[in-house]
């Protein structure tokens, strides 16, 4: 059905294409047919929705009232409410300490995690720089291929490992090189060996020892019985170094306990 305005619309725009105008208002009116449709459906959907609400709320109201009925005083609502309201601050509060807990426990296991790694960090640290040393002292006191101490540090306990070679003498050995190290490593001032040290080691070991005891800056006392079966270099840095040499007639006490 035409338009009645399209009898206007030739008055003002000649060869008007009256036939496709025509389809283009047909083609609206059926998609507002549509939407108006569609929009009276979601009407009624709504209107339902809305008065299963207003139901709910009625029952609700009525539930409020038939509570309402057996109170006496507003006093009591006031003081329900008061006493609701603060158990829920408490709630609320320990909710929140637990969860800033949670996070502090957390924070504490990673500054837990940080500090281990620091630490072993530290410590592999310490354990190469002693194991270096070791090497470049244990290579200048044995000929040959001696096998070399390595010590390895943990957070709470440590292995000095003889590598596997247990005799008495390079056990000893091993210490007086590991005293040296750490002599040389730390501010430690000073350094005493015992003569029951050397018992054990042989004396070409202990000529390189005395060797090293006499480039060190730092005091070393030791205890040693005889010199005569070291080198004359030996000899020499010991006698001249000495403080205190016995002998037959020069006892350090004056009973003979041997």
């Amino acid at each position: 059905m035409k338009s009645k305005y399209f009898n206007k619309l030739s008055s003002f725009f000649e060869n008007t294409n009256e036939q496709k105008i025509e389809e283009i208002e047909s083609f609206h009116n059926k998609i507002g047919s549509i939407l108006k449709r569609e929009l009276n459906n979601a009407k009624k959907i709504l209107e339902e929705e809305n008065k299963i609400v207003i139901e709910e709320i009625v029952k609700i109201d009525l539930k409020i009232s038939s509570l309402l009925e057996n109170v006496k005083s507003p006093k009591f609502i006031v003081e329900k409410i008061y006493d609701l309201t603060i158990e829920s601050n408490k709630i609320s509060n320990v909710n929140k300490f637990y969860k800033e807990k949670e996070q502090v426990i957390s924070h504490l296991k990673q500054l837990n995690l940080d500090l281990e790694e620091i630490i072993s960090e530290i410590l592999n640290s310490i354990e190469e720089e002693i194991n270096t040393e070791l090497i470049r002292i244990n290579n200048e006191i044995h000929r040959g291929n001696k096998k070399i101490p390595k010590i390895k540090i943990n957070k709470r306990s440590y292995v000095f490992d003889h590598q596997d070679n247990t005799g008495t003498g390079k056990a000893f050995s091993d210490l007086i090189e590991f005293d040296l190290v750490i002599l040389k490593l730390t501010p430690l001032p000073f350094l005493i060996h015992d003569s029951i040290l050397f018992k054990n080691i042989e004396d070409s070991a202990i000529d390189k020892i005395i060797e090293q005891y006499s480039t060190e800056q730092k005091q070393i006392f030791i205890a040693l019985d005889g010199i005569n079966k070291y080198n004359e270099n030996s000899k020499k840095n010991l006698m001249k170094n000495r403080v205190i040499q016995l002998n037959d007639s020069r006892k350090l006490f004056n009973q003979d306990w041997s």
